[in-house]
């Protein structure tokens, strides 16, 4: 795979929560990849995956097929492609760009979507695959069965959705969300909480489970002392899955791989204006604070959750959640390579909204919708 190394990045914070880097000096898109958990092994594993994904959605060029929108609808089915995460640029119907077929779980059949949301080629220029679609890794996953690959897919693509959702709502909407930390009963994620006092951090958590459903939360944590000299930005991270504990358990993690992140400065796409906050950005965190102060918290205890043993009712369950939701299909893009048998698929749910930090993000209907109903 042109793995070269993992390497345990934790020692360079002093948090103590595992955080692990993958080096593949050959990617086509980020060189670093990055793994978290609650263990070294679960983070160096999570590290591994993260850049195995990458390497399975890059040489898919052999699997394109070059058409126009209107030719192609006219003998297979196609994913609309106004609900899809788009750039700015417009996509005419007679406009040849290259498609790669899927399967939609929830209609049973092919279905055929723009290679653009698919590949991790980013050394292709915008004049081989079009720009006109949001490329990025945004519901690529991996497991060790494929059944896990797509359910881990599917809570990227809501936990995007429902954070892009969150971003736009109003401070006062947002500062409603905060989940009272001491309604959280999960003996791993009070670990994780521990941990973080132990080191001084301030934790905050928000509930920001969207119409869909599935759980999803935000950590963000940062010093409670600001000391110029040593990280003390907030860093985020965010989780999502059938079950609340290990959504929230994933929040919690990955906002320490971010924050080492940082410290480490070791991610391609990781530029100088990430280590520093607008002052912007600082006022409307202070205003959520001081708003959520006064706010009454959340129950973590009232977060829609799953106890189940089988990851098919899982998948099973969030199609039927995404449906009453308004959004019947699932697309999944089997990756999986048969020289290394490790199960990589894509998931694309049309209709939800992208990942809101690619620089080239454009709302689509439902963020705008909520900057217009917010209140």
């Amino acid at each position: 795979m042109g793995i070269t190394r993992l390497g345990n990045v934790t020692g360079l914070d002093h948090i103590g929560i595992p955080v692990a880097v993958a080096i593949r000096p050959r990617s086509h898109s980020v060189a670093v990849s990055q793994g978290k958990g609650p263990t070294l092994v679960h983070a160096m594993t999570s590290a591994f995956m993260e850049a195995a994904e990458l390497l399975h959605g890059e040489e898919l060029r052999a699997r394109a097929r070059w058409e126009s929108l209107r030719r192609l609808s006219m003998h297979a089915r196609v994913a609309p492609p106004d609900l899809l995460n788009r750039t700015e640029r417009h996509l005419s119907p007679r406009t040849e760009i290259p498609w790669i077929e899927g399967y939609d779980l929830c209609e049973n059949r092919s279905c055929w979507v723009p290679l653009e949301l698919v590949y991790t080629d980013f050394e292709l220029s915008s004049h081989d695959c079009g720009d006109y679609f949001l490329a990025s890794s945004n519901g690529l996953a991996s497991g060790n069965h494929v059944l896990e690959a797509i359910s881990s897919g599917i809570c990227e693509v809501v936990e995007r959705d429902a954070v892009a959702l969150w971003e736009r709502r109003s401070t006062i909407v947002r500062a409603r969300t905060r989940v009272d930390l001491a309604t959280i009963d999960d003996p791993n994620c009070l670990n994780l909480l521990q941990q973080y006092e132990r080191s001084g951090m301030a934790v905050q958590v928000w509930d920001v489970t969207s119409d869909c459903g599935i759980a999803v939360f935000i950590c963000e944590i940062h010093p409670r002392t600001h000391d110029p000299s040593t990280m003390s930005r907030r860093s985020r991270g965010a989780g999502c899955h059938v079950g609340r504990e290990i959504a929230l358990s994933r929040a919690l993690t990955e906002a320490a791989q971010t924050r080492l992140t940082h410290i480490t400065g070791m991610r391609d796409d990781i530029f100088s204006d990430a280590y520093e906050d607008a002052l912007e950005q600082r006022t409307g965190a202070a205003v959520l604070d001081a708003l959520a102060a006064i706010a009454s918290p959340r129950s973590f205890r009232e977060v829609p959750t799953l106890v189940a043993n089988d990851i098919w009712n899982d998948i099973g369950w969030m199609r039927q959640r995404l449906r009453a939701a308004g959004f019947p299909s699932v697309i999944v893009v089997d990756l999986t390579r048969p020289e290394f048998g490790i199960p990589v698929v894509r998931v694309i749910i049309p209709g939800l909204e992208g990942f809101s930090a690619h620089p080239n993000y454009r709302p689509g209907p439902r963020a705008r919708h909520m900057e217009t109903t917010s209140i």
